[in-house]
């Protein structure tokens, strides 16, 4: 977290959010790759039971595809990480929860700290490998659309990758207080 001023905080999300975003994408393209390699099988298998002999060359060209969309998948998966990361910034000011994100499409979300209602620090099995955390922000807002919807209260805000998330929740609280 940097200070830009006394009145405003800045600070990124941690770069080992790269990592948490890479795993993931080697985990979805080795299940995706496995459904490819027992889809191959199946149609070897087929073509033997009915015609007696495999397809000629066959597992050649389904291990190098296979191997293309893999690599193209964890490629793909640390351009947009790096890039992801680079552009998610928050700012703490006096009276706002200002959060810059976007990779592809930039967007600004600009939270006012009186409507924020509840703040939530979350941790799955990934952030605990990593030591990471999630910071949920609840507003009015929120919490009244998920009552008018679906029941589901989601995040108007969240700070993914975060190594401190109680100094971030610290500051949040000790501005809406001085606010009221």
């Amino acid at each position: 977290m940097d200070s830009n001023s006394e009145k405003s905080i800045v600070g990124h999300i941690d770069p080992i959010y790269i990592k948490y975003q890479v795993l993931e994408a080697i985990f979805l393209s080795f299940f995706i790759n496995l459904v490819a390699l027992i889809v191959c099988i199946i149609i070897n298998s087929y073509n033997i039971a009915k015609n007696g002999i495999p397809v000629p060359n066959i597992w050649f060209y389904a291990i190098g595809i296979i191997l293309f969309i893999f690599s193209i998948s964890i490629i793909f998966s640390i351009f947009l990480s790096k890039s992801y990361v680079k552009n998610y910034v928050y700012e703490i000011s006096e009276e706002n929860l200002i959060i810059r994100s976007g990779t592809f499409t930039r967007k600004r979300l600009i939270i006012p700290l009186k409507n924020i209602q509840n703040i939530e620090v979350f941790q799955n099995v990934r952030d605990r490998i990593l030591k990471i955390h999630t910071i949920r922000i609840e507003t009015v807002r929120s919490i009244g659309m998920a009552y008018q919807y679906t029941g589901i209260v989601r995040p108007e805000g969240y700070i993914p990758a975060v190594k401190d998330p109680d100094s971030i929740v610290s500051i949040l609280n000790k501005k809406i207080q001085n606010l009221e």
